[in-house]
This record gives C-alpha cells, sequence and structure tokens, in this order.
C-alpha cells in the first residue's frame, strides 16, 4: 500500500476524555500532548493484522449515525490496538490498495464491507462518544433498532405475506429505520402518510438485492402474459411497477445520493447477492431514494397529459389564486444571459430571438401566492426541481370513455380523440421517469369538464399541503 501511516492507539485505561498519545518516534525531541477535548473529531489511523475482522470487533450504527465499534474481543489484533466500543470507523483501506468510507453508510453495507477485510487493514477512527452513547440509549430504550435513517419511494408491488412483513404499493414511500433486520436479509421500514414524515403502519421490506429479484421477476411474468392481459387501462387498478433503471456506465448506485459511503472501483466486484449497490449484472432499480421538502409558496401546476392540460388551463386561469404562466420572448442577448444562469425552464426557437419560459415568470407568480399553469413538457420537472421550484403534477387518466367527454373541447384545440388517446399513453410512460410523486384523477371520479375541474381544485389544495418526495435522478 506505499508508506502506512504510523499506527496510533488509545491508553487502555481510557474511560473519559482521554489524550491521543502517539507511538515512540524515531525522534528525540519530545512530543507535546494535548487534550482530547481540543481533538475530539480528529481522524487517526490504525494499521494491524485485521484477520476476520468482524470477529475481531462488533459493530452497530448506520448511515445516520456512523459506525460504530460496539464490542472487543479480549487479546485479538484489534484489542492490542487498542480499539474500544464507541469508537467511531470512517474509513477502511485493505490490501491491494482497497477503500470505502463509512461515513453516511448504511449498517447493512458497512457489515458487508467489515466482513471481507481478512489480512492487514487500515482503519480510520475518531472518537464520537456522545454520538456513541446516543445511540447505545435508543437501542436500549427501544427508540431505534440501528442507526438507519433514509426515506425511498418503492418501484413495485410487494404482498408481504408472511407474518411482520409490511405490504407496500408501488409508489409507496418508506421510512427505512434498520437494514439489517431480521437477520439481514430484510430492512425495518414505515409507510409514511402523505402529510408529514413520520411513519404510520411498519414491518419488514426485502433489502434491496431480493427486492431487486423480485423485480426483475414481475416484469418476466408481465413479459409472458398476453399483451391484452397485461395492459392496464388507465385509471384502472394499482400500478403493479415503475420501471427505473441506471445506467452502469455513466451512474453510481442508489447509495451515490448520499455524501458518503463510496466504494473504490476494487471494492465492486463482489455478487450481487452480497450488497447494496447496482454494480450487479443488473440495473433495475426497486427502491429509489427520496428526499422530503415542504414548499411554502403556492407551487406551479402541470398537467398530464398537456392535450387536457391545455383545456384545463383555459378554466383555471379564470378562477382566483391560479394565472397562466406564458412563454416570453427573449432576444438573443436576453437568452444567452438566461442559459448562463440556468433560468430557462422551457423554449422554441422563434425569428430574431426565443420564446422561454422562464424561472422568473413561475418566481413572480410564487411570490404572489398563485399557482402558476404550466403547459410544458415532462421534461421540465427535473429543470424546474435543479431551480429549487416543485409542480404539483395532476395525470388525468384518460380511457375511449373518458377522451369522448372532451370531443367539443378538442375539435376547438383541432385535435381528436384517438390523437389524446395516443397522446395520454406517451405521456403516462414519461411519467414513470419523473423524479416525484403526481395526483392522479381516475376516469369514474368525474362525470363532465365542470366536475373534473372541481376534482382538480381538490387536487391541487390537497398536493399544496403535502409533502413533497423529489428523488435525486440516478444519472
Amino acid at each position: 500500500m506505499g508508506r502506512r501511516p504510523r499506527p496510533t492507539a488509545w491508553p487502555h485505561s481510557c474511560t473519559g476524555p482521554c489524550e491521543l498519545v502517539p507511538l515512540p518516534s524515531r525522534s528525540s525531541i519530545p512530543v507535546r500532548r494535548r487534550p482530547a477535548l481540543k481533538i475530539l473529531s480528529q481522524v487517526t489511523v490504525l494499521a494491524f493484522q485485521g484477520d476476520a475482522l468482524l470477529e475481531q470487533i462488533s459493530v452497530i450504527g448506520g448511515n445516520l449515525t456512523g459506525i460504530f465499534i460496539h464490542r472487543v474481543t479480549p487479546g485479538s489484533a484489534a484489542d492490542q490496538m487498542a480499539l474500544r466500543p464507541g469508537t467511531q470507523i470512517t474509513m477502511v483501506e485493505t490490501e491491494p490498495l482497497s477503500k470505502a468510507v463509512l461515513e453516511g453508510m448504511t449498517l447493512e453495507r458497512a457489515v458487508r464491507l467489515l466482513q471481507r477485510v481478512n489480512g492487514f487493514c487500515c482503519l480510520s477512527v475518531k472518537v464520537n462518544v456522545e454520538g456513541y452513547k446516543k445511540l447505545v440509549q435508543d437501542m436500549e430504550a427501544k427508540v431505534a433498532t440501528s442507526g438507519d435513517s433514509f426515506y425511498i419511494r418503492v418501484n413495485l408491488a410487494m404482498e408481504g405475506r408472511a407474518e411482520g412483513e409490511l405490504q407496500v404499493h408501488c409508489n409507496d414511500v418508506l421510512h427505512i429505520t434498520d437494514t439489517l433486520f431480521q437477520g439481514g436479509s430484510c430492512w425495518h421500514a414505515h409507510r409514511v402518510s402523505p402529510q408529514c414524515t413520520k411513519g404510520t403502519e411498519h414491518g419488514a421490506v426485502p433489502n434491496y438485492t431480493r427486492a431487486q429479484q423480485l423485480l426483475i421477476g414481475l416484469i418476466q411474468d408481465m413479459a409472458h402474459q398476453s399483451t391484452v392481459a397485461r395492459k392496464q387501462p388507465s385509471g384502472g387498478a394499482r400500478k403493479l411497477v415503475r420501471i427505473v433503471s441506471v445506467d452502469r456506465t455513466k451512474a453510481s448506485p442508489l447509495w451515490s445520493s448520499f455524501d458518503g459511503g463510496q466504494l473504490d472501483p476494487s471494492w465492486a466486484e463482489e455478487p450481487p447477492t452480497m450488497g447494496f449497490w447496482a454494480e450487479s449484472c443488473f440495473t433495475l432499480v426497486p427502491y429509489t431514494l427520496v428526499h422530503p421538502r415542504r414548499p411554502s409558496q403556492a407551487r406551479p401546476v402541470l398537467f398530464v397529459p398537456g392535450v387536457v392540460g391545455k383545456i384545463l388551463i383555459k378554466k383555471l386561469c379564470l378562477l382566483h389564486g391560479f394565472k397562466r404562466c406564458l412563454a416570453e420572448y427573449l432576444s438573443q442577448e436576453e437568452y444567452d444571459t438566461s442559459c448562463q444562469r440556468g433560468d430557462i425552464i422551457q423554449e422554441r426557437e422563434a425569428p430574431g430571438g426565443h420564446y422561454c419560459v422562464t424561472r422568473r415568470a413561475v418566481e413572480s407568480l410564487m411570490e404572489k401566492n398563485t399557482h402558476a399553469l404550466l403547459d410544458v413538457r415532462l421534461d421540465s420537472i427535473c429543470v424546474l426541481h435543479k431551480m429549487e421550484v416543485f409542480p404539483i403534477i395532476i395525470h388525468v387518466s384518460i380511457n375511449e370513455k373518458v377522451a369522448k367527454k372532451f370531443k367539443k373541447a378538442l375539435q376547438r384545440l383541432g385535435t381528436t380523440e384517438d390523437q389524446l388517446l395516443e397522446a395520454a399513453r406517451q405521456e403516462e410512460g414519461e411519467l414513470d421517469k419523473a423524479p416525484c410523486l403526481y395526483s392522479s384523477l381516475a376516469p369514474d371520479s368525474w362525470s363532465d369538464l365542470d366536475a373534473l375541474l372541481g376534482c382538480v381544485r381538490l387536487a391541487i389544495a390537497d398536493e399544496q399541503k403535502t409533502v413533497v418526495w423529489t428523488e435525486q435522478s440516478p444519472h
């Protein structure tokens, strides 16, 4: 590994705040000792023989708290290096030149990596007594079972037949609080209600690898059915899967959404059944990491399909609290400046310039607590999210019966019912790629356009109250 750091150890008698004592140096110059209170966050590197490391130490923690040593086997190399309960491991390095940062890493993944250490290793550690004590107290009080805490959007339906398993639907949001639940093949999850980040029902769900296998099996089962049998009518039965994939040549796994927990490439050769990352032969993603947002201002509104949006926008902009967000003409100079600032949401060329929907136009309406009605493509959602603008997405389910209800309105737009049906099929497929949840109105929830308008207004009001769960793109 090249030049190895000189090991440093804690005195065995240290039970509280203590000093870090460097091992004897070749230099005869005395080493000044400083109180540990000033250097508690200092990272120290210990180099030793880590043969069967997890037989020498046991660990607790998770992505939220960090990974801590919990027990040390007496007489082991780890014991001789004065590793003690409460020491936080921030990085592990092994020969040949493999390393992984453990800060921000789940307990499941940290244990999988530490299980692979079987020889000379370097552990980067630091004192974090308060963090360790808090975690142990929470576990003893059964407030927590680990130091894991993150939210996922589920991309497949799972029945949860066994006792203690949680039944989940596609697009449910779950709060994961333990990634080594029941022996390690399950996670402990709480279903999150739309209005808050607190969990309601709780139970076990398959870990990432098992969920990925279930997703692949479900897709295969659907593929074996006939086209007529597997085709789900818009607004019909609950959605079974949401197809999300990762380009392995361009993307990191799900955990790349965490700031820490990154692997050296040489650690990523492990079979897919051994860990939680996407460097397997599969690229389908069963769970997507999501983060809660709570916009305080009136959120913009986008409709799917866009043809129905044009009809609804005309009606909604007559009501208080809603206004159409129009594209504005920008000269080439204004356009170039807006592009540099990243302020263009959608554009189309015009003679001598561009017609653009801009951040300025949307935010000016939001500042007036007015819902900006957007007539933009679905790919604009990602652009808006980068601007910290989180639109409400209203999906109006379309089938042949519903299309007939729009007949007169479609004629005024110069569009046919068949074109509406085709647009609905195409845009519903694109909706799966949206980095957030959406509100869907079933065909039987309204009878005419006035009733639809009422349903839309209620849906917008409900969505304005809910937590916005946004996912970081895997690309």
